[in-house]
């Protein structure tokens, strides 16, 4: 016997006189677009065009994204492609103020020293930099097409999953996430742009900060601190309004915050397979004001660059009212909603694809 199920939570339970356990929450009869829609037929993957067979031209993109090149694009072969310019992709390393490590990828198609837009790819809630390479890819495609130029730098944050520095009793396996905070987020995203400005490799023309989930929130922040004008335009995918309501729709309904707001301790608890330490975590948002949606709104009123958000039909984590709510806030020159056929994550290749 066998049944399609859905994992909502996962937490540790310490109980004085037992042995800790899990506590594992699961949905049965699941009829929800956002999960049954992942599953491909037999018939719609014979559909799909073989790799090397993949030529840009209308029908092939229309065919896998739903989307028409522009008119004078219509006939691009990857022959072709390739003369126009060609991509280098490099791990790169820099560090922060306290002389930690942060690991990055650098995708450019630019001659060294070339002025480029630059887009920042910060990583969203428990995603390593290499989790966004199909959104590299399509972005220096994207430019190449048109015969231009760009960086993308894709980061791990600090005290989180990935390459990047880890506290010593941080660094096992199903512990990389503990001592996450959406503080060392902001500082992580500033100490990346410095790195922008101050390489080998390019000279910024603009930087772009695409921050999917959760590092909307991260990105936000950034924004609103930055008096430099360092920061130019701001692209959220599937991004969070606040970390309260994305968290506790993507636990199952488990609002962390208003227990420790009871007076309650959290301590370690898994949601979406990454263990965190929420006291720390929401004791960190709350002292920085990033907790609430509130919050949020406060902060969009000061937002001055151009924003395009881009929302998921069925993301079930991050209302749509509350993405309509948080941008008709937005006092910048430029405010834009992309919808598309998506839950809060694209569950194969066409999705994502589409999304990019």
């Amino acid at each position: 016997m066998s049944t399609q199920a859905e994992v909502r939570h996962v937490t540790s339970v310490n109980e004085e006189n037992r042995a800790s356990y899990l506590k594992v929450g699961i949905q049965f009869r699941v009829r929800s677009k956002r999960f049954l829609k992942g599953y491909i037929s037999d018939e719609e993957q014979k559909k799909a065009l073989p790799q090397d067979k993949m030529v840009y031209n209308e029908t092939s993109v229309k065919q896998v994204t739903d989307q028409t090149l522009p008119e004078s694009e219509n006939q691009i072969s990857l022959v072709e492609l390739a003369h126009l310019l060609t991509w280098e992709s490099k791990r790169i390393d820099y560090k922060n103020n306290r002389h930690e490590e942060i690991a990055a990828v650098l995708d450019w198609t630019a001659a060294k020293g070339q002025r480029v837009p630059v887009v920042i790819v910060s990583p969203a809630y428990g995603k390593k930099k290499e989790s966004t390479s199909l959104l590299a890819s399509m972005i220096l495609q994207n430019f190449i097409l048109r015969g231009k130029a760009v960086a993308i730098v894709r980061y791990d944050g600090i005290r989180s999953v990935g390459d990047s520095f880890k506290d010593i009793s941080c660094r096992e396996s199903g512990q990389h996430n503990l001592n996450m905070t959406l503080s060392q987020g902001v500082k992580d995203l500033k100490t990346t742009i410095d790195f922008c400005y101050h390489n080998e490799w390019f000279v910024p023309e603009k930087v772009i900060l695409c921050s999917p989930s959760l590092s909307a929130v991260v990105a936000r922040r950034t924004i609103l601190e930055d008096k430099e004008g360092l920061i130019h335009a701001w692209i959220c995918p599937m991004g969070a309004t606040d970390p309260r309501t994305a968290l506790t729709n993507a636990s199952g309904g488990i609002d962390y915050l208003d227990i420790i707001q009871q007076g309650r301790k959290v301590g370690v608890a898994s949601i979406l397979g990454i263990n965190v330490d929420w006291d720390n975590f929401w004791k960190d948002a709350m002292q920085n004001n990033m907790a609430t949606f509130e919050q949020a709104l406060e902060e969009m009123q000061q937002i001055n660059v151009p924003v395009g958000w881009i929302a998921g039909i069925f993301d079930a984590w991050v209302p749509s009212d509350s993405i309509k709510t948080l941008i008709n806030n937005c006092k910048g020159p430029q405010t834009t909603i992309y919808e598309v056929p998506t839950g809060h994550l694209p569950l194969n290749g066409k999705e994502a694809i589409n999304l990019f």
